[in-house]
C-alpha cells in the first residue's frame, strides 16, 4: 500500500515546467485527511534529474502538514497557577 510520502514525484511534464521556468522551487502536495504532505525540489535537482520518468521526493524535503481541523481549533489556554 502506499503512503502520502510514496505519492510525493514530479512527472516528465511537471520537470519540464520547472526546467523551462525560473522557479527556484517546485512544491507539491499529497493526500488530504488526516494530513497533507507537502514536497519541494530546488530547481537544480530537477534540472540535473530531467530525464528520469518520475523523481521522487528526497529525504528531508518533505514535511507533514497539520489538519485543517487542528488549525481551526483554537489553542489551549495556560494553565493557571493559584
Amino acid at each position: 500500500m502506499k503512503t502520502p510520502e510514496d505519492l510525493c514525484s514530479l512527472s516528465q511534464p511537471d520537470l519540464r515546467t520547472v526546467v523551462a521556468d525560473s522557479i527556484p522551487f517546485a512544491v507539491v502536495s499529497v493526500g488530504r485527511t488526516p494530513r497533507p504532505i507537502v514536497c519541494w525540489w530546488r530547481r537544480v535537482q530537477a534540472v540535473v534529474n530531467r530525464h528520469v520518468k518520475f523523481l521522487p521526493r528526497f529525504p528531508r524535503q518533505w514535511a507533514e502538514m497539520p489538519s485543517w481541523a487542528s488549525l481551526a481549533d483554537p489553542p489551549a489556554p495556560p494553565a493557571s497557577v493559584p
